[in-house]
């Protein structure tokens, strides 16, 4: 007889459901962040460094590492 929730096969399905939808969330937005990083390494080769290039750089490594944490953590 099956519980009410469903049998340990629906369970175990629902599971590996959502486990793979993280894992794609997170390839997904890592994926951004990489192009982000690649972005602003290639404006540091092609300006050189800078104040006002290095300020912009932390400020989108940071604010992209953040925005990854909170996409990938929604559900």
């Amino acid at each position: 007889m099956a519980s009410p929730s469903g049998s340990l096969n629906d369970q175990l399905l629902a599971n590996r459901q959502q486990t793979w939808n993280g894992i794609g969330r997170l390839l997904f937005w890592g994926t951004i962040y990489a192009l982000l990083l690649a972005l602003v390494t290639t404006l540091h080769v092609v300006n050189g460094p800078s104040l006002g290039l290095g300020i912009f750089s932390v400020l989108a490594i940071l604010g992209g590492f953040v925005a990854v944490v909170i996409a990938v953590s929604r559900k």
